[in-house]
C-alpha cells in the first residue's frame, strides 16, 4: 500500500506541470522541464523497485518461476524499444544525408 500511495501525491502535480512545456520559450524553461522529467523518473524507479520487491511474495513460492518469467518479458520489451528507437535515430540520420527539410 505504501508504494501505491506514496508517489501519487507527488506525481500528479508534476505531470500536470508538463502541460506548460511549450516549444519556443513561452512555457517552462528547458532546465525546469529536465528537472521535472528527472524527478518523475526517480519517483517511477522508486515505486518500480518496491513493486518488483513485492512480486515474489505476492506470487508465492509455487508461482516464483512465472513471476520471474514476467520480469524476463519486461527486459525483452525494453530491448525491443531500444532497438526501435535506434532504428528511428538511424532514419533521421539517413534523412540528413538525403537533404530532407527536417534535416536543417
Amino acid at each position: 500500500a505504501l508504494g501505491r500511495m506514496a508517489h501519487r501525491p507527488a506525481v500528479a502535480p508534476l505531470v500536470a506541470m508538463l502541460w506548460w512545456a511549450i516549444p519556443g520559450g513561452t512555457g517552462l524553461s528547458i532546465a525546469a522541464i529536465i528537472a521535472l522529467l528527472a524527478t518523475l523518473s526517480v519517483l517511477f524507479a522508486a515505486t518500480e523497485t518496491l513493486y518488483n520487491a513485492m512480486l515474489i511474495p505476492a506470487a508465492g513460492m509455487a508461482q516464483a518461476g512465472a513471476a520471474s518469467g514476467l520480469a524476463l518479458s519486461l527486459a525483452l520489451s525494453n530491448l525491443i524499444s531500444v532497438l526501435m528507437l535506434a532504428f528511428v535515430m538511424w532514419g533521421f540520420a539517413l534523412s540528413i544525408g538525403l537533404g530532407y527539410p527536417l534535416a536543417r
